[in-house]
């Protein structure tokens, strides 16, 4: 019952490159999805409708975001502005 019949070792090794193979083939389309997301996200086309731009320097899109104490919202600390709300610390 438990020994080692040829069969289930011909069936064990079939199992393991049919799954070998099925990685492969997955892995496969995980790669060409995301290549023709990244060519789709370079066109012109695609930024010209709202998709994704690249800036010349990261640091000019990236802000630093302080909490209200009053209200717990984010706000940016070079624009910090009154939420509204009694005791805002911020002006405006």
């Amino acid at each position: 019952m438990f020994g080692f019949s040829i069969s289930k070792l011909i069936f064990t090794g079939v199992a393991i490159v049919a799954v070998w193979y099925g990685f492969r083939w997955f892995r496969q389309l995980q790669e060409r999805e995301h290549t023709r997301v990244r060519e789709r996200a370079k066109s012109p086309r695609h930024r010209a409708y709202g998709g994704s731009r690249k800036s010349s320097s990261n640091d000019d899109d990236v802000q630093t975001m302080i909490e209200c104490g009053v209200c717990g919202s984010y706000v940016p600390a070079s624009n910090a502005r009154a939420c509204g709300k009694e005791n805002c610390p911020y002006p405006g």
